[in-house]
């Protein structure tokens, strides 16, 4: 398989990994930039600051980048491997969440629908 184009890594961070498109124009070009500030990031994809600054604290939450606190705070990105490992183990948990959950309805359910099967089997 051959090395993936910006559109397209672009196109699988927002399709396959949930991101929004200023997140994965933002990791990306903080993966091949290194550390910026808001205005430099905005700047250099013509996004609004605010956006920017939102798709940052979104990427801070799901742990693809990173804070350096400052007069001028800055962003960079984690190492792909790691970043990209912190989103699937999100999904993962996330996953998990809901298969307990449908696992809790089913067994409620069966727990209301055996009585009925049961008095229906004796009459």
């Amino acid at each position: 398989m051959g090395l993936l184009t910006k559109d397209e890594i672009i196109k699988q961070m927002t399709t396959q990994l949930e991101l929004t498109q200023e997140e994965s124009e933002l990791y990306l070009l903080l993966v091949g930039r290194g550390s910026m500030t808001i205005p430099e990031i905005s700047r250099s994809l013509s996004i609004s600051q605010g956006d920017m600054e939102e798709a940052a604290r979104a990427l801070l939450r799901k742990g693809l980048i990173i804070e350096h606190p400052g007069t001028a705070r800055s962003y960079s990105a984690l190492h792909p491997r790691m970043a990209l490992s912190n989103v699937f183990k999100t999904f993962e948990a996330d996953m998990m969440t809901k298969i307990r959950q449908k696992r809790a309805v089913a067994d409620r359910l069966a727990a209301a629908l055996i009585p009925i099967f049961e008095e229906r089997k004796d009459a």
